[in-house]
């Protein structure tokens, strides 16, 4: 299942840094990836969907993409959240809860909002801090517990911040009650073997189209 990654849908401010540039795919190009993706028989699947048939083996469609946005930057309300229900297309959201509410970053209004128009929301931490080095308990457990505060739905999927994670983390994990979590490269190729370790590759900025070809071609 390749599971292209998202960070920033917007357009990129001035003075943008160079990281910033890599992570920011503008509306309009954001718009033609969803596009392609219908207009080719894709079918949006979430991460619960993907933990279903790995651990159960239930169906998914033919051509499944699992589209994932990572942070909860406002841009992924404004504008793929909506450019994803105008086209009946479903996303993955890894929210990083300490971030909801602060400039530039979604409220829990938009949240809320985002969870009835049918948008799939994980956890990707309380604080963007690096598992190798944070109180992983508390960062796995309170986000999964507050985002299922906040949501009504039943968290139970992580995304490492920074693509950071150890052996430990796996223990965390199953903890807190996590069934999958995502790590940040490997291609489309998924595995019952490595629940806590699913791949995902990054859609760079500024690539149009080409961006999200090369994704789903891995």
């Amino acid at each position: 299942v390749p599971s292209p990654m998202y960070h920033y849908i917007d357009w990129l401010p001035p003075y943008a840094d160079r990281f910033r540039v890599d992570l920011t795919v503008s509306p309009t190009d954001f718009e033609e990836h969803v596009k392609y993706l219908r207009a080719n028989g894709y079918t949006a699947v979430t991460a619960s969907e993907i933990w279903w048939t790995l651990d159960q083996g239930g169906p998914l469609p033919q051509r499944p993409v699992s589209l994932t946005f990572d942070d909860g930057t406002v841009g992924q309300y404004h504008y793929a959240y909506k450019i994803l229900k105008k086209y009946g297309m479903i996303g993955t959201f890894y929210v990083t809860t300490n971030l909801v509410g602060r400039d530039g970053y979604i409220t829990r209004a938009m949240l809320k909002e985002m969870v009835d128009g049918g948008m799939d929301i994980q956890s990707h931490a309380v604080d963007h801090v690096s598992m190798l080095t944070a109180d992983q308990t508390y960062q796995m457990c309170t986000s999964r517990r507050i985002l299922s505060e906040w949501t009504g739905k039943d968290v139970r999927h992580f995304a490492y911040p920074a693509g950071d994670y150890n052996a430990a983390a796996f223990a965390s994990l199953s903890r807190c009650g996590y069934l999958s979590a995502f790590w940040k490269a490997g291609g489309s190729l998924q595995s019952s073997d490595r629940m806590f370790l699913l791949y995902r590759e990054r859609v760079r900025g500024q690539q149009g189209l080409a961006a999200l070809l090369g994704v789903l071609s891995r």
